[in-house]
């Protein structure tokens, strides 16, 4: 099977610059991308909450996220938890998350992040 068309996929973390940092993500975003004949090309953005943003502090569930916008999940000490609407992101907690093409200007306001491109 061929791809159809193209899936750009930007993903936020920590230590995105190390390969076997999210090897797993990677591989489940590359099949799950064959299953769906999409070619899938994955962004990587730098991505640590800082004090400074409106999020830290704040329950998921209360948060103003834009549209097009989902936290999967939050690293916090090496552990990864799973977001809920009860999930408070901290500082320094590295918050993986998806975003929709257009709004990646928006969530590096919303998280106060420093991006890098890889």
């Amino acid at each position: 099977r061929h791809p159809t068309d193209r899936l750009t996929v930007h993903v936020v973390g920590k230590y995105v610059g190390y390969e076997d940092s999210y090897k797993s993500l990677n591989e489940a975003l590359y099949h799950a991308g064959f299953a769906h004949q999409l070619q899938v090309s994955i962004k990587w953005v730098e991505a640590e909450a800082l004090e400074t943003s409106p999020l830290v502090g704040t329950p998921l569930r209360d948060a103003k996220l834009p549209s097009g916008m989902v936290v999967a999940a939050v690293v916090r000490n090496g552990a990864v938890e799973m977001a809920r609407g009860n999930t408070v992101v901290a500082t320094g907690d590295t918050v993986v998350l998806f975003a929709a093409k257009g709004i990646v200007k928006k969530v590096e306001k919303m998280f106060s992040v420093r991006l890098e491109f890889f």
